[in-house]
């Protein structure tokens, strides 16, 4: 009976492994020929069915207003149908499930009509109020993103002020960057250097000049752009886009994986993530559940 159950565990071990190993080769990297390959522009839900499994997607544009199409979107879905789970993009998996954080922040974005609250607020405010099903970040942690782009050659500087800079246009997308910018970056890189438990130091001043010596130009803030962090990894893309590749897909695989994961536990699933993973992950999930079915919603 032992030896019977050791080789169902092993076999169990060699599926599993086998379905990520062939789920990481088909995710793809970012690039413009890709995203043109979509038939609808974001947002759009991508859905799949194999076996009495159901999984939505909701492939979104990050905004924060109430009034978008993704907003819109977010509503349509979570009011169709009782979903059993939902996975959504602004924390990582080990904070645990239905953290009180993140519902407690939703919770105060209601009060303000989510004027300047990310699209995930949105949908777990709703899932509150309706479908009250358990959700969990699709991201994995701060120090399993440092340890893997350690292990590509770069240096948690380098991580931690990628991460300073990717926030940048978020700030400004939301009005939320101060004339004195400096000071409150700076306070931003204290709240980094802790999340990822660096050993060195992280201060404006040194970003300004790791900023000059990998982008090969002077910091502005009036330039930063999302585009400086995009994930592109072309023979002149810009040292943070090429950072940013790496960890775009090491975080896709670690989404579609855990989506495997769940789909083994729960009959229907309700993703919410940027529409850029989708169209980087959907031939993976083909793969796992069968051909999409895209479904655009015209507001």
């Amino acid at each position: 009976m032992n030896s019977l159950l050791y080789i169902l565990i092993f076999f169990t071990f060699i599926s599993c492994s086998t379905a990520k190993s062939k789920t990481d080769n088909l995710i793809r990297p970012w690039t413009k020929e890709l995203q043109e390959e979509e038939p609808y522009n974001y947002p759009y839900v991508a859905h799949y069915q194999k076996d009495g499994f159901k999984l939505r997607f909701i492939a979104a544009n990050h905004v924060n207003d109430v009034g978008s199409a993704t907003f819109k979107t977010i509503r349509g879905e979570i009011n169709k149908e009782k979903v059993d789970l939902i996975i959504v993009e602004p924390f990582s998996y080990e904070e645990g499930e239905s953290p009180s954080f993140f519902t407690d922040y939703s919770k105060n974005c209601s009060k303000v009509k989510f004027s300047n609250c990310m699209e995930a607020a949105y949908l777990v405010w709703l899932n509150l109020k309706t479908n009250k099903a358990p959700y969990i970040g699709g991201e994995p942690s701060d120090m399993q993103i440092l340890e893997y782009i350690i292990s590509l050659g770069y240096s948690e500087e380098d991580l931690g002020y990628f991460y300073l800079l990717r926030q940048i246009p978020q700030l400004k997308r939301q009005e939320r960057l101060k004339k004195d910018y400096q000071k409150q970056l700076g306070k931003y890189l204290k709240i980094i250097s802790k999340r990822l438990q660096l050993k060195s130091k992280l201060i404006f001043t040194d970003f300004l000049e790791w900023y000059f010596k990998n982008q090969k130009t002077k910091f502005s803030i009036q330039n930063v752009t999302t585009y400086e962090v995009a994930p592109f990894n072309l023979k002149n893309s810009m040292f943070t886009q090429k950072m940013s590749h790496h960890i775009s897909l090491y975080r896709d695989k670690f989404i579609v994986n855990l989506i495997r994961e769940k789909s083994e536990k729960y009959e229907n699933i309700l993703v919410l993530y940027g529409g850029s993973h989708h169209t980087k992950q959907r031939l993976a999930l083909e793969y796992l559940f069968g051909k999409t079915v895209f479904q655009k919603n015209f507001f």
